[in-house]
């Protein structure tokens, strides 16, 4: 694996759970689980803790290192925040990918994180678990579509399950 650039306030011995800026695909495996993180994204903004935990913990805007610690770090699979509404495609390829998450916990209590462009996207978040997507790709009561290719070859069949097997918690 390539050397990780940490940002700063991340622990020196986190640097196993941060994915490399450089890397070659759209997957990369941190501290053992592999996982989906587009290379347009910010990688270092994504922590795997424990890979065998149930529970997904999705920050608002706040970084997750900012509001965990190495004590509580493996109460959680993966760790990241969600900024924009394009995230929430990160987020289901991830539970698509690791059906044994169960569970998404949501921390909102940082500085920006009561700001609309930080709400957005938790509330987009929200109506996809509480109404679900049209035949469209559309999240239902939003405006927001999901790109096309996530539900191809039965894609849709599968965030459905998602919907239906995954809690989300939060504010």
């Amino acid at each position: 694996m390539p050397s990780v650039e940490l940002p700063s306030g991340v622990p020196l011995e986190w640097s196993h759970r941060v994915a490399p800026l450089a890397r070659g695909s759209n997957y990369v495996v941190i501290n053992g689980m592999e996982v989906y993180q587009p290379r347009e994204f910010k990688a270092t903004t994504m922590l795997i803790g424990d890979p065998t935990s149930p529970v997904a913990l999705c920050t608002s805007w706040a970084d997750p290192w900012e509001v965990i610690d190495g004590e509580t770090i493996d109460r959680f699979s993966i760790l990241a925040p969600l900024r924009t509404p394009g995230g929430i495609e990160v987020m289901l390829a991830n539970l698509a990918r690791h059906p044994s998450i169960h569970q998404v916990l949501i921390w909102a209590g940082g500085k920006f994180d009561n700001t609309p462009k930080a709400t957005l996207p938790r509330d987009y978040l929200f109506r996809l678990f509480k109404d679900g997507i049209n035949g469209m790709c559309k999240i239902i009561g939003t405006d927001f579509t999901l790109n096309e290719s996530l539900l191809s070859d039965g894609g849709i069949d599968v965030i459905r399950k998602i919907i239906s097997s995954v809690q989300v918690i939060g504010p």
